[in-house]
C-alpha cells in the first residue's frame, strides 16, 4: 500500500455511508474524505474528551452526595466544561461552622479516595471561611454562610450549567 493509499486510509468520512467502506473494503475505488470530514486522531480524541467529561460528573455528583450525607447545605453542582478551561466542575457547599467544613472535607475526600479517586491539593484545610479540594477537572468549594454570602461563585460563574444532581439517578455505594 502506497503511503497516499495510507493516508487515505486513516481518514474516516462522515458525509456518508461510503468513504470507510470505500477505504477499507474496496481499495481499489478509494475515496478522499469530503471537507469536514475527521481523522482518526480527531475521532478518538473526541471520545477520549467525552469519558473525561463523565469521569468528572460521576467526581462532583459523588462529592455533592458526601456534602449532603455530611448534612451540608445549599449544595451545587456548576458545570464549567464549556467556560473553563481548568475545571469541568464547581461543587459549592455551605458548612456551619469551622469544625463542620472541616468534616465536610473530611467526608467529601474519604468518598472520594473509597472510589479511587486521587485529590491533587487542598488549600485552606484549616480556615475557618473557605476549603478548597483540588480533584483537577472538579473544584469542591465549602465555604463558611459568611463567606459563602461575600464570595457568590454561582452569580460569578452564573453562565455555567447548574446541575439537578439529586435527581442525577446517582447511587450511593
Amino acid at each position: 500500500m502506497s503511503a497516499l493509499s495510507a493516508t487515505r486510509c486513516a481518514l474516516l468520512c462522515w458525509s456518508g455511508p461510503g468513504c470507510y467502506n470505500q477505504c477499507h473494503v474496496r481499495k481499489a475505488n478509494r475515496k478522499l474524505p469530503e471537507e469536514g470530514c475527521a481523522t482518526v486522531a480527531e475521532i478518538r480524541a473526541e471520545a477520549a474528551a467525552e469519558e473525561a467529561l463523565r469521569e468528572s460528573r460521576q467526581i462532583a455528583l459523588a462529592a455533592a452526595e458526601a456534602m449532603r450525607e455530611g448534612k451540608g447545605e445549599e449544595i451545587l453542582v456548576l458545570d464549567l466544561s464549556s467556560l473553563s478551561d481548568f475545571a469541568d466542575f464547581f461543587v459549592i457547599g455551605t458548612g456551619l461552622s469551622g469544625v463542620h467544613m472541616r468534616a465536610l472535607a473530611d467526608r467529601v475526600q474519604e468518598k472520594l479516595a473509597g472510589r479511587g479517586i486521587q485529590l491533587s491539593h487542598v488549600e485552606g484545610e484549616e480556615s475557618t471561611s473557605w476549603i478548597l479540594l483540588d480533584y483537577l477537572s472538579v473544584l469542591v468549594h465549602i465555604f463558611s454562610v459568611e463567606s459563602r454570602e461575600y464570595y457568590r461563585l454561582e452569580r460569578l460563574w452564573g453562565d455555567g450549567i447548574l446541575v439537578n444532581w439529586e435527581s442525577a439517578g446517582w447511587v450511593s455505594a
